[in-house]
């Protein structure tokens, strides 16, 4: 079972989205074992980041950054795994953004999994739908994506004693 201590924010009235983010990540490295194996990048932050694809839940909701963090924070409370794809789903579509064909066009597609938190070239032969996990067309773009989610993998793959 995951604490609430790390995956719920919670919002004061008053708070701003930015407050909630900032705090939830402060409470995210505090966990200092990496998950085994995790990949090594030479990600330099861009234009990308755990706030956008935030922003584009809740753009696509109709909802509030706030409620939206809230939302995903109750999601992970019972299921780090499920608020870990939902966010990395979006980011997957972010990055999917900068070309012009479907990704179903790739030969290669990579994807991060929640059973070991490593990246995966998981081929294109077998894919019947894009619509059920993050998919990437490039390792590139998968390590962009593993960079910023790399906290909740910390927390994922926690020895079980400190997830108690």
């Amino acid at each position: 079972m995951v604490t609430t201590k790390t995956f719920i924010v919670k919002v004061d009235e008053g708070s701003d989205i930015e407050t909630a983010l900032k705090h939830l990540s402060e409470v995210m490295y505090e966990h200092s074992e990496p998950c085994e194996e995790a990949c090594q990048t030479n990600f330099k932050e861009k234009e990308y980041s755990f706030e956008d694809a935030i922003e584009r839940i809740a753009k696509r909701k109709n909802w509030s950054l706030k409620k939206t963090a809230g939302w995903l924070d109750s999601i992970a409370e019972y299921y780090p795994h499920a608020a870990f794809n939902i966010v990395l789903k979006e980011l997957a579509i972010i990055l999917d953004k900068k070309y012009q064909d479907h990704i179903s066009n790739c030969t290669n597609v990579f994807t991060i999994s929640t059973v070991d938190g490593k990246i995966h070239n998981i081929g294109r032969d077998g894919i019947r739908s894009f619509k059920n996990f993050a998919a990437f067309r490039t390792l590139e773009d998968a390590k962009i994506a593993y960079e910023i989610m790399k906290n909740f993998l910390k927390v994922m793959f926690a020895p079980d004693e400190e997830r108690e």
